[in-house]
């Protein structure tokens, strides 16, 4: 076999790069019809690992529904992970709103072949549709009269409102 035949060492480690990144394509994939992580359920499920007793007070960025919106769930005091692609990480309390720097890190800390690295969950799965929202707020109505002992609940105004109306 004559020398030309041979590939070269960074023929091959191209070569095996590029099938390795096909197969997690195809483990992405297929992960994904086995649930679908952008989806609403896989959201919700991310969403209940978040508590007060292992990701305390963090808003804006590092909010759990946008940590959950980018594929992480909670699994331990101030630790995420990502359960499709494995990747964990821990978030210094001392990050609290973190700003572009949680929104960057957010998305970076997953693998190279993670769906999230691509893109977050839509913003439509933590919508209301409007007639969800229209039967919520006459449970909450039902539930207020309820309390109030079943008489109506009277609007009091505050005296700044009437100094307001004069």
């Amino acid at each position: 076999m004559a020398d030309t035949d041979v590939p070269s060492t960074s023929e091959v480690e191209s070569h095996v790069r590029s099938s390795l990144e096909k197969i997690s394509t195809l483990q992405a994939h297929s992960h994904e019809h086995r649930g679908a992580p952008h989806g609403k359920t896989q959201f919700l499920e991310r969403l209940r690992t978040f508590s007060s007793q292992k990701w305390f007070a963090r808003r804006g960025s590092w909010s759990p529904i946008n940590c959950s919106l980018w594929g992480w769930r909670c699994c331990d005091v101030n630790t995420l992970s990502c359960s499709f692609c494995g990747a964990v990480k821990s978030v210094p309390s001392s990050q609290g709103e973190g700003g572009t720097d949680a929104a960057a890190n957010l998305r970076a800390w997953h693998r190279e072949s993670c769906a999230f690295r691509q893109s977050s969950c839509p913003e439509t799965v933590v919508r209301l549709s409007a007639g969800r929202a229209a039967a919520m707020e006459a449970q909450m109505r039902a539930k207020t009269f309820a309390l109030s002992g079943n008489h109506p609940v009277r609007v009091v105004r505050s005296v700044d409102a009437e100094a307001e109306a004069d």
